[in-house]
């Protein structure tokens, strides 16, 4: 029983995670564009493209 229960904790674990990342990875990309929201946590280098864009704002 303990076994099925680690599985199932498992394989709802990974779930949760890939779609919280996915979800949150979406929620940023909107936010980045319409806000400029910096994520510093952003695995994916999106934070780094918000900051060149704002560094290029501010030396135009």
């Amino acid at each position: 029983m303990s076994d099925i229960v680690k599985i199932v904790g498992a394989v709802a674990g990974m779930l949760a995670s890939c779609f919280f990342l996915y979800t949150n990875f979406m929620v940023y990309q909107h936010a980045s564009n319409v806000v400029g929201v910096i994520n510093p946590s952003d695995p994916l280098g999106g934070s780094l493209n918000v900051v060149d864009n704002r560094h290029e704002k501010t030396d135009a």
